[in-house]
């Protein structure tokens, strides 16, 4: 049978490329609302204990990031050993399913 592995990574500090690209559009458009509020509001009208500064400072860090993190998957992508593990993974996938498809088994 064997010990079940567990994996190390933290859900919450695993992203995908597809949510990295959602989470930073995201993050602009809370970025272009905060500069409306700041430009707006003298601290009057910014919910309480809001830091409009501090806000800005949060998510631009973040999109820097995320911005970063884009950079390294795409030049990843692009290097010929990312694409051969690609396509060992596809002829993998497709030798184990032709296994269990000669031999029953799902």
């Amino acid at each position: 049978m064997g010990h079940p592995s567990h994996a190390n990574a933290s859900r919450h500090s695993a992203l995908s490329y597809g949510h990295a690209k959602k989470i930073e559009k995201q993050l602009k458009r809370e970025v272009q609302q905060l500069l409306r509020l700041a430009e707006q509001a003298d601290g009057v009208n910014t919910p309480d204990g809001m830091s409009i500064p501090e806000e800005l400072e949060h998510r631009e860090t973040r999109l820097a990031a995320i911005a970063e993190t884009k950079a390294k998957v795409e030049a990843r992508a692009k290097t010929p050993s990312a694409m051969a593990v690609t396509s060992l993974r596809s002829t993998a996938s497709e030798s184990t399913r032709l296994a269990c498809a000669a031999t029953g088994a799902r």
